[in-house]
């Protein structure tokens, strides 16, 4: 399995419930990875090893997301026929409910039904095209890198040049680390100017510590 070819679907904060989605993904055909602490379970794919914690990511290949989200999507429209009025979603601003179209990937496939329901129930007027385009706009302002990171930066430089690994550890993250989109796709999560500081950095960490670490080595030994 190459790891980057997968990203992260879904998030759980229930061990069971993670278990349970990836033997439903599982049916259909879409391998999952489950992650906590950053740590794969033992396996490569998900396997229904025990695991006690209460942070997992739900791992899919990026070519499946569209499959596995049309199976929500199907699995959602069935659902919701049967959801009470007095679901919470009702006590929801207009404004409120826009908000979870423009934002399908903090909300469940339910939720986000139920919403296009509501608002169509209020009278609101819009078709899929405007909810492609509400779609594409969330993935364009996820992708975005993060904002520079000058403090970090800084920092590494610090830790880098005083020989420290620390520096070469930010330095390595900020150059390689990506993040996955709502789509499955990856981008890198800081800009171009950053990702260059954090190679620098890297790389400087490189050759200074191999110097302070063997020279501290050989102070040592003088003392014997």
């Amino acid at each position: 399995m190459n790891p980057d070819n997968y990203s992260v679907f879904r998030n759980f904060t229930n061990i069971e419930q993670a278990r349970d989605f990836a033997d439903v993904l599982k049916e259909i055909g879409i391998e999952a990875e489950l992650i906590h602490n950053n740590q794969p379970l033992e396996g490569t794919l998900y396997s229904g090893d025990v695991l006690i914690s209460n942070s997992v990511q739900l791992k899919i290949h990026q070519k499946d997301f569209a499959k596995a989200n049309a199976f929500l999507d199907k699995e959602a429209d069935n659902l919701t026929t049967e959801i009470e009025d007095s679901h919470y979603l009702h006590s929801f601003s207009d404004e409120e409910l826009y908000e979870i179209l423009m934002k399908p990937d903090e909300w469940s496939n339910i939720d986000y039904k139920i919403a296009h329901k509501l608002l169509i129930q209020r009278g609101k007027q819009f078709d899929s095209e405007l909810l492609n385009v509400l779609r594409k706009q969330r993935i364009d302002d996820l992708a975005k890198p993060e904002a520079s990171q000058k403090a970090w930066i800084l920092f590494a430089y610090i830790m880098t040049i005083l020989g420290g690994l620390t520096g070469v550890f930010i330095g390595w993250h900020i150059m390689n680390y990506k993040k996955s989109l709502p789509n499955g796709q990856k981008t890198y999560a800081y800009s171009e100017n950053d990702r260059k500081h954090g190679k620098a950095i890297f790389i400087i960490g490189l050759i200074i510590f191999p110097i302070t670490f063997f020279f501290s080595l050989y102070q040592e030994l003088k003392k014997i």
